[in-house]
């Protein structure tokens, strides 16, 4: 799906005749007087002369090269003025604005000749501007609006600009594409709307608290009361109806990148934006045209960003919008603000163990604690429904004002063990008195019921423990209703064929559990279970209900070539065609060839529309990748990937990017596209139990030596200026490690890594061993202690708040000071206010200077290779 609407630079043509222009669009012709204004004369012999009244203290001056300066008058105007053998000149007017002129003759005008390349205009609801600079360069400008105010002909393959610092700028393009920027649709349930949100590929520190904390490996943002979720704010998001023809773009800035919360009946759909540090809630009427800001409601996101991407901070539930509000801070301990405690802090254990020293939920609670608060759109004051609470989801029950809230367990857990605990609220007018009340850990809505609550079972001692799901309707349970017993559901033996996941479905009136094991897929009822006619291979999604309730429900699938589909499950009953215990599993549309390769998530619908797939994908990829398999080397382990071969960008060194994963399996990028050539080894070491420094030693080089082999024969030439080796994490460890045994290598580039496993004895990545069990493999995955043998040139690069207890900032430093030490040379970077991984667009800018300045002095010229 694709914006029709994309934002376009209005062109301003003119004709031959050259004016001087002010503000205002009031032109001044030649010779002819303006006020007070300098009077212009061109004369014949192609000279400029000036003259200015008595009472100006300002001229303009005719210089030896032909250039004429600018002369500002007391009116604050510039008066601007150009030879025919000048180069084009900018003209200050008095609003401020600066207007470009590039064209050929010898008129000044702030237009474009249908024959110039030149795009750049001025837009009148925004004072930015866009600049042509001396190096022939465009700087893209965003305007307050949010749009970006360069475009580029039909005919030019490119428009992004690459600046001496490595950057390149984001470019709007004249067919709708946005270059630096990512888009995912956001759908609602019945897919008869959607939102189409275009944002940067990074977020900007400008856009990160100043002052967020740091609680175990959260990163808590005090404005939002909540996670930082670090994903970039939307440049705009842009709502379609099927229909409606075309796309309505939402007029509301700093939209936070949470996801949306569309109503279930009606054209609303809400979510979340900032003013100034902190965020409110806004409701908009995607037919209507109309939005809503609720700037005096303070909405937080607690714990919701843990969730995943779809777990939105607000929920439509009965009649009203349900957001998250801050809650006042907990009362400090009784003897806070007294002196300070003066007593000995003792510690006692027995091992064997790896101890730890969390912190507390009290610390957390400061941070993110909320209420969940129903908001109502005809304005009615807002109401509290919960205390104080750590939320980290909000699932309303389908067609029915009960909410099913999920926090944490304050009592149970800390910053290294989280614990979830659950509760239902009431919302909606039958719910003046609401409050929380407790629920089983893990419940969730039957599908398919207006209010049934389903939850695994764990209380008894059998073999079977946990093996049943119970039932029954959340106002009995809420209640405490005893003389209700819940529906229990048996699962599948775990001893015969564990079930991965389930599903509670209701139909006619009666409990169902879908589930799936290694096996295939089953089907539950309270009398028996049965598996399903599947074809071989086919794995089912999420099931909905279908349009029809008879007619039971739908589920995205996909078969044994990823291809997609949808399928609809009948559960059979009295008067179905699948008869009792009979279910029926049909394929009711062919597997969909034309969803892209890089799907994040897929799920089934039927609804007024009728059926569809919504689908997220990412937007990211390389062209031209070209995979190479390793002779020796096993597929499921090793898989090499070049990514850039050079050709189109620069030929300097290779960049052989380590990546400890099973090949496939996607993964993070090496940060520096465009610098020249650059590889993917994609290596999953076999590590058994007994794993020998030597068995692990030669799998590592082995693969990397055979990677450079390979390229070597498929591309003679481009290992011609040398071999940079880098990588991440883990990656970073395996490729000094390479580095140390392989001498082609020139050089190497790490991030995020832990380089003194010493420093971590109770295990480490794959290695399951204590220290003292297997320390010859903790030293050969130690970079500090042979940094003697790292001879070449290493970047180090490390986030100033890496809280992976791992991979501290201490870690990178330590490295540095030891390379340093033993002779080499070594060059540290430490990027502010990033984790483990990097995620802040200048971070990224950062990354791309710094590779190419060391690729550039690990090159080595073709003699030396």
């Amino acid at each position: 799906m694709r914006a029709d609407t994309a934002c376009r630079t209005a062109l301003s043509y003119g004709d031959a005749s050259g004016r001087d222009t002010r503000s205002g669009d009031e032109t001044v012709g030649d010779n002819e007087e303006a006020g007070d204004a300098i009077r212009h004369n061109e004369h014949a012999d192609g000279t400029l002369r000036n003259t200015r009244p008595a009472d100006s203290p300002a001229q303009n001056t005719r210089h030896a090269d032909g250039t004429v300066r600018n002369n500002e008058h007391t009116d604050s105007t510039l008066r601007n003025t150009r030879p025919a053998n000048s180069p084009a000149q900018n003209t200050r007017h008095a609003d401020g604005t600066v207007r470009n002129n590039e064209h050929t003759d010898s008129t000044l005008r702030n237009t474009r000749p249908a024959n110039s390349p030149a795009q750049n205009t001025r837009h009148a609801d925004s004072p930015a501007q866009n600049t042509r600079h001396a190096d022939g360069t465009v700087r893209n400008n965003e305007h307050t609006d949010s749009t970006l105010r360069n475009t580029r002909p039909a005919d030019s393959p490119a428009q992004n600009t690459r600046h001496a610092d490595g950057t390149v700028r984001n470019n709007e393009h004249a067919d709708g594409t946005v270059q630096n920027t990512r888009q995912r649709v956001d759908a609602s349930p019945d897919l008869s709307a959607w939102a189409l949100i275009t944002a940067p590929v990074h977020p900007s520190l400008r856009e990160a608290h100043p002052d967020t904390a740091l609680w175990g490996e959260l990163r808590v943002d005090p404005g939002l009361a909540g996670l930082d979720v670090g994903r970039a704010r939307p440049i705009r998001v842009e709502i379609g109806c099927r229909d409606v023809e075309g796309l309505w773009r939402v007029p509301v800035e700093d939209i936070t990148p949470s996801a949306l919360a569309w109503h279930p009946r009606l054209p609303l759909v809400a979510g979340l934006a900032m003013r100034g540090r902190h965020a409110h809630p806004w409701i908009a009427d995607y037919r209507a045209h109309t939005v809503v800001v609720h700037d005096r409601v303070r909405a937080a996101t607690s714990l919701t960003g843990l969730g995943g991407a779809g777990q939105p901070p607000l929920v439509w539930c009965g009649s009203g919008l349900v957001v998250l509000t801050p809650a006042t801070p907990p009362p400090a301990p009784a003897d806070a603000g007294g002196e300070p405690s003066r007593a000995a802090v003792t510690c006692e254990a027995n091992g064997p163990g790896w101890l730890a020293f969390p912190q507390g939920v009290r610390e957390l609670s400061a941070l993110a604690a909320v209420r969940v608060t129903e908001l109502h759109p005809d304005g009615d004051a807002p109401r509290v429904l919960t205390g104080p609470l750590l939320v980290r989801g909000l699932d309303p029950a389908p067609g029915d004002g009960h909410l099913l809230v999920t926090h944490l367990d304050e009592e149970v857990s800390h910053s290294q063990q989280l614990r979830w605990a659950a509760s239902v609220v009431e919302a909606g007018p039958s719910g003046r008195d609401a409050c929380a009340r407790p629920v089983p850990p893990g419940s969730r809505w039957a599908i398919g019921a207006p209010a049934v609550l389903a939850w695994p079972d764990d209380t008894d001692d059998d073999t079977d423990s946990g093996r049943r799901i119970l039932m029954c309707h959340a106002a009995d349970h809420a209640a405490g209703d005893t003389s209700s017993v819940p529906v229990s559901v048996p699962l599948p033996v775990p001893a015969h064929s564990p079930a991965r996941e389930w599903w509670p479905l209701w139909h006619d009136g009666a409990p169902w559990v879908l589930g799936m094991q290694d096996s295939g897929p089953y089907l539950s009822s309270p009398r028996h279970t049965v598996p399903l006619p599947a074809p071989a291979g086919l794995r089912l999604g999420h099931p909905s209900p279908a349009e029809d309730p008879a007619a039971g429900f739908l589920l995205d699938c996909r078969d044994g070539e990823d291809r997609y589909g949808i399928a609809a499950l009948n559960p059979g009953g009295p008067g179905r065609p699948g008869g009792p215990g009979r279910p029926e599993l049909t394929i009711t549309r062919a597997a969909d060839r034309d969803i892209p390769a890089a799907v994040r998530a897929v799920r089934a619908f039927g609804g007024r529309s009728g059926q569809g797939l919504a689908v997220e994908s990412a937007t990211q990829h390389y062209a031209g990748q070209r995979a190479a398999a390793l002779p020796h080397q096993s597929r499921r382990t090793t898989a090499l990937t070049l990514l850039d071969d050079g050709e189109t960008t620069a030929r300097g060194p290779l960049l052989l990017w380590l990546r400890a994963q099973e090949p496939g399996t996607g993964g993070e990028a090496t940060p520096c596209p465009g610098a020249g050539p650059v590889a993917h080894l994609d290596l999953l070491p076999r590590w058994p139990a007994d794993a020998t420094v030597g068995f692990l030693h030669s799998q590592i080089t082995g693969a990397v030596r055979e990677a450079l082999d390979t390229l070597a024969e498929h591309r003679p030439g481009l290992l011609g200026r040398g071999v940079v080796v880098g990588g991440h994490s883990f990656g970073a460890s395996l490729a000094l490690h390479a580095m140390a045994h392989v001498p082609r290598l020139a050089g190497a580039i790490v991030h995020s890594g832990c380089y003194n496993r010493t420093l971590t004895p109770g295990g480490f990545q794959y290695e399951r061993r204590s220290y003292w069990q297997a320390p010859e493999v903790y030293h050969a995955f130690s970079a500090l202690l042979f940094a003697h043998r790292l001879d070449r040139p290493v970047l180090i690069v490390h986030g100033t708040q890496d809280t992976n207890p791992a991979t501290t900032p201490e870690q990178a430093v330590g490295l540095y000071r030891g390379i340093v030490a033993a002779g080499g040379h070594a060059r540290l970077v430490l990027l502010p206010g990033e984790g483990h991984n990097f995620q802040y667009a200048e971070s990224h800018q950062t990354l791309a200077h710094e590779h190419r300045r060391w690729l550039d002095r690990c090159a080595r010229t073709p003699e030396r290779v």
